[in-house]
């Protein structure tokens, strides 16, 4: 489906954690490498969630470099570099008897603001880009 979306220019994204063995895939790998594919790490906890759970994002033909600095890099191990507490390890069960992965699972609400903008920026520059055609004229 990504090797369609990029042959007909249409904007698309794919999600996985970022550890998983999904980016290790020689598919993967050479769609990496290709023009008009990025891919981005985000950590949730950048978005107020207590864990930390890196995700990876791949954008074809859309930019995602609005999640770039959504990364928690750089403080002391288990420390979260927004809030300065201890990211809640994402094993066993909460209060409610709820597994913590599954209560992990959707995306923060800041985070689905962001990667919508990432598609509205795709559909105004395409915009732009039939404009200045049609000055160009």
């Amino acid at each position: 489906i990504l090797c369609l979306a990029l042959t007909l220019h249409v904007p698309f994204t794919m999600e996985n954690l970022a550890t998983s063995r999904l980016w290790l895939c020689p598919a993967v790998e050479r769609l990496l490498r290709r023009l008009h594919v990025q891919s981005v790490v985000v950590e949730f906890c950048m978005f107020g969630m207590p864990w930390r759970k890196s995700t990876k994002f791949l954008g074809v033909w859309i930019s995602l470099d609005l999640l770039q600095p959504y990364r928690c890099i750089g403080t002391k191990r288990g420390i979260c570099k927004c809030s300065g507490r201890s990211h809640v390890p994402l094993a066993g069960t909460n209060n409610k008897g709820q597994w913590l992965t599954k209560v992990a699972e959707p995306y923060p609400r800041k985070l689905c603001n962001l990667l919508a903008k990432c598609f509205s920026n795709f559909h105004a520059q395409q915009i732009a880009h039939q404009f200045e055609l049609r000055l160009n004229q």
